[in-house]
């Protein structure tokens, strides 16, 4: 091999987003990722990332209003920019309309068809689309877990086709999802680093190579921490847009009450500037690592998709600077996608049980004011598993699984948080709402007996 060290650049796409939040997702994170892959492939400039997409985000983006949803909050959005073209402000507003416009202008020429267009990027080799799960498996039981992945597996073979992979929710892992995985014909997911720290056995490698599940063709593809810190320091320094300020038109600043004017040009200069010290941290970890392994160790950043664009408004243009930088200076380097990557057979897998797991912080899902909801969910799965098992599948079967997939989503426990106030209220009716249809779609199917 020339390369010293294989980079897994990985996107988790936005769990369970909703109808009345999807418009902004788009104007904030899927349209000016998808502009900063055009102007890339127009500069022939090759990279390869994977990107997964949840039944939830499917849904939206296959909705046939979708455009008129996102121009009608683009248009509130202009209202507010255009107010706010006088000083301090008027170069930020300025660069924002700008934005605003290039973002409709490829809306309207893509004919509201973004799912389209991913596609388009990963037949031309620069994506790999994989589908996710919108549950947090640990907190599922068997029944739950099995009848979550079939679901995921089914609204993503739909909507884009075949997979190898599967994104889990906060990499969560149990015991037992590799043998859902290797019965639906996949050959891999990612990790959190904890599952190979705290496995049966410490691999040889650690998390910088492959795991196989004992007992399973699986392969786990463990996340790598650093390459995570690494960006989350980044998104906060004083150059950048402020997030959930006041004004969306200040930035950082530091810490000041006072926050000064956002300057496009000073955050798009930082922004290239961490993305070049994001590759000469990766390529040192490449050098210390490689003097240890006698293969090429692999690093998987498994990231956010909403970080790049939406936390973090300079995200996609990191993006675009990461990759051309990749490709003039990535020495000793190879960006790759995870089906590309496990095509090459001249290296060593791991193999070992790894520990149940998760990114997630364990508290947000289940607390003293969420954990009502386990019980119920675990009931129905297992009710609509047993209706299976009597009556067989058919078209009201998946779609009383699809319906449960929806109640089980884990940003129904999220909005429970102690600390959540009036969202919490809604994120209860709207979990009673979605359990109440799984329930009767399931009694439609023969699981109440």
């Amino acid at each position: 091999m020339s390369h010293r060290a294989d980079l897994i650049l990985a996107l988790r796409g936005a769990p369970a987003v909703t109808r009345a939040g999807v418009a902004d997702l788009i104007l904030d994170v899927t349209l000016p990722q998808l502009l900063a892959f055009r102007r890339l492939e127009a500069n022939d400039l090759p990279f390869e990332l994977a990107l997964s997409l949840t039944p939830a985000l499917l849904e939206q983006l296959s909705a046939p209003d979708l455009q008129a949803r996102v121009e009608a909050t683009a248009a509130q959005r202009r209202r507010a920019l255009e107010a706010a073209l006088m000083a301090p402000t008027e170069e930020a507003a300025r660069f924002d309309l700008e934005l605003l416009d290039e973002a409709l202008e490829l809306l309207s020429a893509l004919n509201g068809d973004l799912l389209g267009e991913h596609i388009r990027l990963r037949d031309a080799g620069f994506l790999e689309l994989i589908p996710g799960v919108d549950a947090h498996l640990p907190l599922l039981n068997p029944e739950g877990v099995e009848l979550e992945i079939e679901a995921a597996l089914a609204a993503f073979r739909r909507h884009v086709g075949a997979t190898e992979g599967l994104c889990l929710h906060g990499c969560g892992y149990t015991s037992g999802v590799e043998r859902v995985l290797q019965a639906q014909g996949l050959r891999y997911t990612f990790t959190a680093p904890e599952a190979v720290e705290r496995a049966s056995s410490q691999p040889r490698y650690g998390r910088f190579a492959p795991m196989i599940f004992e007992g399973s063709s699986i392969v786990a593809l463990p996340a790598d921490p650093e390459s995570l810190r690494c960006l989350c320091d980044a998104q906060d320094h004083q150059a950048y847009r402020l997030r959930g300020g006041l004004s969306p038109l200040t930035r950082v600043t530091g810490a000041t009450p006072f926050k000064a004017p956002y300057q496009p040009r000073l955050a798009l200069e930082q922004a290239e500037g961490h993305a070049r010290r994001f590759l000469a941290a990766r390529q040192a970890q490449a050098q210390r690592l490689g003097d240890l392994m006698d293969q090429p160790p692999l690093m998987v950043a498994h990231l956010p998709a909403s970080l790049f664009g939406g936390r973090w408004l300079e995200g996609p243009y990191f993006l675009e600077a990461l990759f051309e930088l990749l490709y003039v200076e990535g020495e000793g380097l190879r960006l790759v996608t995870p089906s590309r990557y496990l095509m090459d057979d001249d290296r060593a897998y791991q193999i070992a049980r790894l520990a149940p797991s998760s990114v997630c912080d364990q508290r947000a899902l289940c607390n003293q004011k969420n954990n009502w909801i386990y019980p119920r969910l675990h009931g129905a799965a297992r009710r609509l598993m047993a209706a299976r098992a009597v009556h067989g599948e058919g078209l009201a079967w998946a779609a009383a699984r699809a319906r449960l997939s929806v109640a089980q989503r884990a940003s129904w426990a999220e909005a429970m948080h102690p600390e959540a106030g009036l969202a919490a209220i809604a994120g209860i009716a709207g979990f009673r709402q979605a359990l109440d249809e799984a329930e009767a779609a399931i009694r439609a199917v023969g699981g109440d007996q």
